[in-house]
């Protein structure tokens, strides 16, 4: 549920802006690891400061927590009762 991601915002906000300008396959815009990590260093991306430390992107799955209000709504949600009649059986 935390969103996992392989850089830092500002390595992340970099390759969404510019990647989403090429075509990489018919299914996605995203590049594979080795072209990320080819654009960021192109860009001086590659290793940022994070949290006072330098990061290369990829070296660890960096994680956002779920927002307090966000928990709250996904506690507050009805349970739903599974049956035999749930499935489709045809």
């Amino acid at each position: 549920m935390n969103y996992m991601r392989a850089g830092t915002h500002e390595q992340m906000d970099f390759l969404y802006k510019h990647f989403m300008q090429h075509s990489y396959g018919a299914d996605s815009n995203w590049p594979d690891f080795a072209t990320a990590c080819d654009a960021l260093k192109e860009a001086g991306l590659y290793r940022v400061m994070l949290d006072g430390v330098p990061y290369n992107y990829g070296t660890g799955w960096l994680k956002e927590p779920v927002p307090e209000d966000v928990l709250e709504w996904l506690v507050a949600l009805p349970a739903y009762e599974w049956n035999d009649d749930d499935e489709d059986t045809q």
